[in-house]
């Protein structure tokens, strides 16, 4: 898992940690990275971290092409500071602290890539937990 005192989206520390993981490429947009993961019969996934965001998808299709059935708009301003992605899918989990907090994890961490380009590519991310929150229930 990534160490606290590197920047969880830091393009250059993921990209080291993960050398040799084939399909597998990163990409810094504003704040935030975006993990690539492209298998070899031309279908690609786009996840960003930290906010969990997958923002494409492209499969594979029959006649051997590929369609892109999940897009995201991403616009930056001209001095690359702010980034709006409007669009894309993300997991949506109301979580409850022992003491009855309502809050939902917004910052994903990336602690493990695994797979091959060639049958599956999997992303394992993880979140913090709200320093409130006691334990999982049964």
């Amino acid at each position: 898992m990534a160490s606290s005192s590197i920047p969880l989206n830091n393009v250059e520390y993921l990209e080291r940690e993960f050398k040799g993981q084939a399909g597998v490429s990163f990409a810094g947009i504003g704040d935030s990275c975006v993990l690539r993961m492209r298998m070899d019969n031309g279908s690609v996934a786009s996840l960003m971290v930290p906010s969990g965001l997958i923002t494409s998808y492209k499969a594979h299709m029959w006649h051997g092409s590929t369609v892109e059935l999940l897009h995201t708009i991403v616009l930056e301003n001209e001095d690359g500071g702010v980034v709006v992605v409007q669009g894309g899918i993300s997991t949506d989990f109301e979580c409850r602290s022992g003491d009855g907090v309502i809050w939902s994890p917004s910052t994903w961490v990336l602690h493990d890539v695994r797979g091959d380009a060639e049958n599956s590519i999997e992303a394992g991310l993880s979140f913090i937990l709200h320093p409130n929150f006691e334990e999982l229930p049964n």
